[in-house]
This record gives structure tokens, C-alpha cells and sequence, in this order.
């Protein structure tokens, strides 16, 4: 065989130019990125728009596919879809620079975008493990409230973890909000039982007074309601914490209550735009904020799976990406009666398939066994 096709990742094909190719070290970067095909999906332009990016396209080597009506009929909405690499793009957004009717701004976000989605190839994947310290919890309610418990799970957590996220107020569907009070009363001894860990701690509240009270001893803040407490707004502009905005539709109480969506992947696109225009006007950097689609949260079982297929998309912003889908009830629907005894299999394998996505971090119960599938994938990535 003299030849081999390859379908491969940026990583793989600059692995391959520097040590298989032995190209020179100064177009390693420049070569790979002509070989990524990267398609972006344009939605909802003018038909001049789609008819202009086509020629601009194919003037540049690439190509757009776009309605086959858009000849003969102008249009005030069409999608099309850009067929290019980084490399393309970069050519595109030059093209576009002194085009009218916003085409010079769509330049300027193609090329962020796919810069941003190039950008995440380079990232590694981490583990966030759950320290739940709620007796309602729907995974292991109560199991660590003992100090004794709670101190032997915290330990294996920083074993295997990159970072440990501890919570004391349930977000199974149906549960009630706990108080500040109550929360910071159940999070206390877990401060006591070490002075500094060495991994980053992430503490699980939506409660602006349970961040204030530990904010000088934890590293990350994870808000399932996306920060919607104004005085937790306040305090992220006047911190260095890093902060995990969730999508949620509705509150742990009602958000399981049949929810419904013209297109998740757009609401919840358009809910992480919102949220990152927002902050970046209080100067909450995009590297300090990362996005979580809230798998299971106001999802249903279409949705959640067509956000883990779809994940990709989420790389646009530029924010790292979390993905908390471990041992959720999701997985009833693939499963069906056997759910409880494979939904830890689930688990383990989604975060497999994350892990091939460069997802960056990966919230799960059981860190030792994600730790050992890392183990043997980063094997196969060198």
C-alpha cells in the first residue's frame, strides 16, 4: 500500500508534518491548519449574503453549500453551510474586511470562531469530582455527611481529580432550595479537614451569601442558575474566581416539568452569548467563565443527547466547556429496567467520548475509574 487516507485531528496531523513528514518546525502550524476542515453553519441571512459567501468561497479555494433556490428566489432567511479550514477563513475575513451590509463584522466572527474552536484542540481535559454534602442528594444522598466519610471521599477526589466540587443544597429535579445558612453550616467541616488541597476547589451554590463566606478558599464558583443573583454578579467583578455558568431552564423545582424548545442547541447558544456580553462589560474575562449546557437540567432525553452529539458548538465562544452528565437519569431512556445497575457504564462511556471531543473538564461521582479511561486515551493521543 503506498498511500493512507487520513481523517484525523489538528493534534494528529502536526504530530504527523513534524515527526512522520519532518517538515520544517516554522510552516508545522501553517500546514496543519489547511488540513482541518472546519464547516460552519451560517443561519438565517439574506440571499445577496449566502450568494456573496459563495463566490467568495470558492474564490479562495473553498466552497459553500447553499439553497438551491437561491438563483432564481431572494430570500430574507436562509441557512448555508461554509466548507473551509482555519486557513480558509483567515483568507475569507481579508475578502470581507471592506464588504458592506455587515459582511465585514460576519468576517470578523467566522474567523474568532473558528480560532476559538482550533484553540480547544490544544486543551487538556480535566476532572471535576462531586463532594456532595446534601442528604437528598439523587446520587449518593447522605453518604458523606459523616466528617469521617466526607474526609475519605474528599481524599480520593484529590487523588484522581483535577479539581473537587463540593455542594450542599440538591439540584435533583423536584428538590427544594436549601438556606444560606443551612448550606454554610454543612460545608464548614469540609474546610477543616485540610488547610489547602492540591487540587482547585469549586464551590456548587447559587447563594450569594455562601459564595461571600468561602470565596477566600475556594477557586471556582459553579452556579447552576447561571448567575442570576445580582450581589454574586457584584462579587465575580470584584474577584479573580473562575465561574461555571449553567443552562437551566426554570429551577430544580419545576424544570422537569415538560420542558420544550424550537432548538436547544440555539437557546442555549443564545443564552451563552447573553451571559458572556454581560460579564465582559463588568471585565469578567471569557477565560475565567466557563459554559455548561446543563445536561439533565429542563432537558429532555432528545435534548440532552442531541447537546452531547452537538457539543462541538459550544467551542465558539472561546470559554472552556463543562459537561456534567454523570450517572443522570437520562440514561433511563437508554437503559430502560437496567438503569441503576449500568448507569455508571453510561457514564464512563459518554466521558469517553468527551474526553475524544477536548472537552475541558468532566464532572463525574467516580473519578478513580474516568482517571483510568484518560489513562489509556492519552496513551493513544501521543
Amino acid at each position: 500500500m503506498k498511500y493512507q487516507i487520513l481523517k484525523a485531528g489538528l493534534e494528529d496531523i502536526r504530530h504527523l508534518l513534524r515527526n512522520g513528514i519532518k517538515v520544517d518546525e516554522e510552516v508545522v502550524d501553517y500546514m496543519s491548519l489547511k488540513a482541518v476542515a472546519l464547516p460552519i453553519w451560517v443561519k438565517c441571512i439574506p440571499t445577496p449574503i449566502a450568494l456573496i459567501l459563495k463566490q467568495e468561497m470558492l474564490s479562495i479555494g473553498a466552497d459553500a453549500a447553499i439553497p438551491s433556490t437561491s438563483v432564481s428566489k431572494r430570500n430574507e432567511c436562509e441557512d448555508i453551510l461554509l466548507l473551509g479550514s482555519l486557513h480558509h477563513y483567515k483568507k475569507l475575513n481579508n475578502k470581507l474586511k471592506w464588504q458592506v451590509m455587515g459582511l465585514s463584522d460576519l468576517g470578523e466572527q467566522i474567523l474568532r470562531s473558528s480560532e476559538h474552536f482550533v484553540a480547544a484542540y490544544y486543551r487538556n481535559t480535566g476532572i471535576m469530582g462531586v463532594l456532595n454534602l446534601t442528604p437528598d442528594s439523587f446520587y449518593d444522598g447522605g453518604k458523606n455527611t459523616s466528617i469521617e466519610k466526607m474526609k475519605e471521599k474528599a481524599l480520593e477526589i484529590e487523588k484522581y481529580a483535577d479539581i473537587i466540587d463540593i455542594g450542599a443544597e440538591s439540584s435533583r429535579p423536584g428538590s427544594a432550595p436549601v438556606s444560606a445558612q443551612e448550606q454554610i453550616a454543612r460545608l464548614t467541616p469540609f474546610f477543616e479537614i485540610k488547610k489547602r488541597f492540591e487540587i482547585l476547589v469549586s464551590l456548587d451554590t447559587r447563594d450569594h451569601e455562601v459564595f461571600r463566606h468561602f470565596k477566600d478558599r475556594i477557586d471556582i464558583l459553579n452556579d447552576i442558575s447561571g448567575v442570576s443573583d445580582q450581589a454574586t454578579v457584584e462579587l465575580l467583578a470584584e474577584t479573580e474566581h473562575d465561574v461555571v455558568i449553567m443552562h437551566m431552564k426554570g429551577t430544580p423545582e419545576n424544570m422537569q416539568d415538560k420542558p420544550e424548545y424550537d432548538d436547544v442547541i440555539d437557546e442555549i447558544l443564545n443564552y451563552f452569548e447573553q451571559k458572556l456580553l454581560f460579564f465582559e462589560k463588568l471585565n469578567v474575562r471569557a477565560s475565567r467563565i466557563i459554559l455548561d449546557p446543563g445536561i439533565g437540567f429542563g432537558k429532555k432525553f432528545e435534548d440532552n443527547i442531541r447537546i452531547l452529539k452537538e457539543i462541538d458548538a459550544f467551542k465558539q465562544f472561546g470559554s472552556r466547556i463543562m459537561i456534567g452528565h454523570s450517572n443522570k437519569s437520562f440514561m433511563k431512556d437508554i437503559y430502560k429496567e437496567k438503569y441503576e445497575e449500568k448507569r455508571e457504564l453510561g457514564t464512563l462511556g459518554i466521558a469517553a467520548y468527551l474526553f475524544m471531543k477536548k472537552i475541558d473538564i468532566i464532572r463525574v461521582h467516580d473519578t478513580s475509574s474516568v482517571r483510568s479511561i484518560f489513562q489509556a486515551l492519552n496513551a493513544l493521543d501521543k
